[in-house]
């Protein structure tokens, strides 16, 4: 008697390793190709060679851009205070590598409609906060930083005012949306600049300038909304 009972806690411990390494290999079973896209959650998001984090980069992903999966690594990494798995991917057709999870969001590729639905939900949610962080009164400066002709007021809910330095009686009034691929506000009526403006984060500082390196334009914010 005393021998089985002694065989009961070994019994036991076997069964939760068993069960907890059933749950680990499940997790850590490979994606087949063409099961899911990825669509890439963050700016400049790195390409690895391989899955580690001091691993050479291979290029840099665009947010908003889809991936095709190829696998997934067996175990999770810590970066940081995020937990995740990597996911080799490849960008048409060229070189395969890998990202890391917290950039990546997987949709089943056996519906295109899905995934379309996603990426335009996506981008409008991108929109809605891109124009609260932006909104207020922009001054066109020099490159020294002294302020110039054009000012424009930019609303959160979609509407803007451009006119020049005392006539704001005469301002172009109108809409506003994004191009994100060109990290491009576009001015739906024009503005009294004649061009529409990049905009660039620098942490928590947003800078507006018109596109191109010659002759361009930079406003910078003098009042938030």
């Amino acid at each position: 008697m005393a021998q089985i009972i002694s065989k009961i806690p070994i019994i036991l411990v076997c069964t939760v390793l068993f069960h907890g390494c059933g749950n680990d290999s499940e997790q850590s079973k490979i994606i087949k190709p063409d099961d899911y896209t990825g669509i890439i959650l963050s700016k400049n998001t790195s390409l690895r060679v391989d899955p580690y984090i001091f691993s050479a980069k291979i290029s840099m992903l665009n947010k908003g851009e889809t991936v095709k999966v190829l696998e997934r690594s067996k175990t999770k990494s810590w970066i940081g205070k995020s937990h995740n798995y990597w996911y080799k991917v490849i960008r048409r057709d060229t070189i395969p590598g890998w990202v890391y999870g917290e950039h990546i969001k997987l949709v089943k590729s056996s519906s295109q409609s899905s995934v379309n639905n996603y990426i335009a939900d996506y981008w409008d949610k991108e929109a809605e906060k891109l124009k609260k962080e932006i909104s207020g009164k922009w001054w066109s400066v020099t490159v020294s930083g002294e302020f110039t002709d054009h000012c424009l007021e930019i609303e959160s809910n979609g509407k803007y005012r451009s006119y020049k330095k005392g006539q704001r009686d005469n301002a172009v009034n109108g809409d506003y949306n994004f191009d994100f691929n060109r990290n491009e506000i576009v001015f739906l009526q024009g503005t009294s600049f004649n061009k529409n403006l990049n905009f660039i984060k620098r942490g928590n500082t947003y800078f507006f300038k018109t596109p191109g390196t010659k002759d361009y334009i930079k406003f910078k914010r003098i009042i938030n909304k």
